[in-house]
């Protein structure tokens, strides 16, 4: 599960600061998907916690640009343009807009490790001045994913799932191997994941195995070059 620790936050913040800043929108929602909870970990910048709730509580299965819409399409970012609307089962989203004064947004999504692992929401209220001609949801994902990608967490995320796909690690060993570029001893690494020190050695060997390394520092080495 990703730990959303004060990196994370720092950069959510600063994140949707830069956008309400540069897109003129009223409120920027960024959220992490790090639980199957009712109402996923989010922070946001101009919209009430009240709202939220309402939304999760009440809408979020009729909108139709939500991230749940926009993993299981497989898309990375969406407009809620006028034709989207048009359908049945957004009658009950469009309740919502009229109660919060939305008017527009755009969605995008952020990966990590090749799995959807956060979304950004740029809403436009009703006082808002309407989206430039000029604004691109898709390059502006692109920065973000850019800038999202150098979070010590996610460079961490997308380590494992390279070492998964280039050598062949188990899920444990790729977390161990990680771990273990970090600076960590066996015992240490025991502690963190709750397993005995013997345990990691095994995995250690495993992980040389496959990496053709005889050494911890071979190791380390290698996994640097990737």
């Amino acid at each position: 599960m990703l730990n959303i620790n004060e990196s994370c936050q720092n950069f959510s913040y600063e994140t949707l600061s830069f956008l309400k800043k540069t897109s003129g929108c009223s409120a920027t929602v960024f959220t992490w998907f790090d639980h199957l909870s009712d109402i996923p970990t989010h922070f946001s910048d101009g919209l009430d916690e009240k709202i939220i709730s309402h939304y999760y509580d009440k809408y979020v299965e009729n909108d139709p640009i939500s991230h749940i819409q926009l993993i299981n399409t497989h898309a990375r970012t969406a407009r809620l343009t006028p034709d989207l609307l048009e359908y049945s089962h957004t009658a009950k989203y469009q309740e919502f807009m009229q109660d919060c004064s939305l008017k527009d947004e755009a969605d995008l999504i952020l990966w990590a490790g090749n799995a959807p692992v956060a979304s950004i929401a740029l809403m436009k209220m009703k006082d808002d001045s309407p989206f430039q001609n000029n604004f691109n949801i898709d390059e502006i994902r692109k920065f973000i994913q850019f800038n999202f990608d150098l979070l010590p967490s996610i460079k961490k995320i997308n380590l494992q799932s390279h070492l998964k796909n280039q050598f062949n690690l188990t899920t444990k060993e790729s977390l161990i191997a990680a771990l273990l570029c970090e600076g960590y001893a066996n015992k240490e690494i025991a502690s963190q994941l709750s397993i005995e020190a013997a345990t990691v050695k095994t995995h250690l060997i495993n992980i040389f195995e496959k990496l053709e390394v005889k050494s911890r520092t071979q190791a380390v080495a290698t996994i640097a070059n990737l």
